[in-house]
């Protein structure tokens, strides 16, 4: 009985841990056991009330999380949007591309039975014809290259399917990665511990001061790490950005003489300097510190980015821009 009420205490905590998209209902519906009709109903979605979108189980039905309940309810009920539409759009391509892929690998298959019959039935005839022993030495090299044909045909069906397997990996790795660029894109910033995506949120058991440190957000507004990027950092009072670059700038330093530091353009001609303020760091790629005063944020919060200039000791690099929301969007997460 303890295991059953800890399950059933942890398991909202997990759930509103994962990044699901929040959705609204169109009217009052119910919630399904399974992604059918026939299947059990077990509670009621109230039309006022707001629910997460686990993933799309195909046949127009959704997995939900809805009052620390996971159950199922029809894609005809939820309000549509742009990340709605998209799930089903890939849903849909990932499954015809496996009724292909099923379809060519049958397809193979009924030409590799038939390349065999043919060449055992050909085979089987030549030995018909007359004893062994009464062979040529050309009938004898007609059936082994006929054999050494039915192997190779074996081979290819064998290399032709290890070849859709890989191909199908790839596929599945490439929709996971758009998959989550487009959550990242769609998801809802009313909600930051969404947006946010903290990897420390927590006040300090002796301090008592609040510590805050988000993920890597990308300048192109993308999931590749290889792209410059920045984190967002509050210790206390002190708020401060961690850049860094996609290339090896020499050091990061704070000596006055050679100082590493990183300008932002923005689109009403500001420009905002952060110079690093952190010990000399001469990793690869470059990392640079710098603090956020409370007149950056004022800056940064009314206008949108142009492009960003990171400087190490010994070279700089100018980038463009296609997140130009950033700072605007993301500033309020270490409010």
């Amino acid at each position: 009985m303890k295991k059953i009420t800890l399950l059933l205490f942890f398991l909202p905590l997990i759930c509103l841990g994962q990044n699901y998209h929040i959705a609204k209902l169109k009217n009052s519906a119910a919630l399904f056991y399974q992604p059918n009709l026939d299947s059990k109903s077990y509670a009621v979605l109230k039309k006022t009330k707001k629910l997460s979108l686990i993933e799309y189980a195909g046949n127009g039905w959704w997995k939900i999380f809805y009052k620390n309940k996971i159950g199922y309810a029809s894609n005809n009920v939820i309000v549509q949007d742009d990340f709605i539409t998209q799930q089903i759009i890939i849903y849909d391509k990932i499954v015809l591309e496996d009724e292909m892929i099923k379809e060519r690998e049958d397809q193979y298959k009924r030409i590799k039975r038939t390349n065999i019959k043919n060449i055992r039935d050909s085979i089987y005839n030549h030995f018909k014809m007359k004893p062994r022993y009464d062979f040529t030495y050309r009938q004898l090299r007609f059936f082994y290259f006929n054999e050494k044909k039915e192997r190779d045909s074996l081979r290819l069906v064998i290399k032709y399917k290890d070849s859709i397997n890989r191909i199908r990996q790839e596929q599945k790795k490439k929709d996971d990665f758009e998959r989550r660029v487009n959550y990242i894109s769609k998801v809802s910033l009313k909600n930051k511990s969404l947006a946010c995506f903290y990897v420390q949120n927590e006040i300090d058991e002796f301090n008592k001061k609040r510590k805050i440190r988000t993920s890597s957000f990308n300048f192109s507004g993308t999931l590749d790490y290889d792209k410059p990027n920045v984190k967002f950092v509050r210790n206390g009072s002190v708020k401060y950005l961690i850049f860094d670059a996609n290339m090896d700038l020499g050091c990061a330093s704070s000596y006055k003489n050679n100082i590493s530091y990183v300008k932002i353009k923005l689109e009403n001609g500001k420009i905002v300097t952060f110079y690093h303020f952190n010990d000399i760091d001469c990793s690869s790629p470059t990392r640079i510190y710098g603090k956020l005063t409370p007149n950056d944020i004022n800056n940064l919060k009314r206008s949108r980015i142009k492009t960003i200039r990171i400087m190490g000791t010994k070279y700089y690099h100018d980038y463009n821009v296609n997140f130009n929301d950033l700072f605007i969007n993301k500033l309020d997460c270490i409010k």
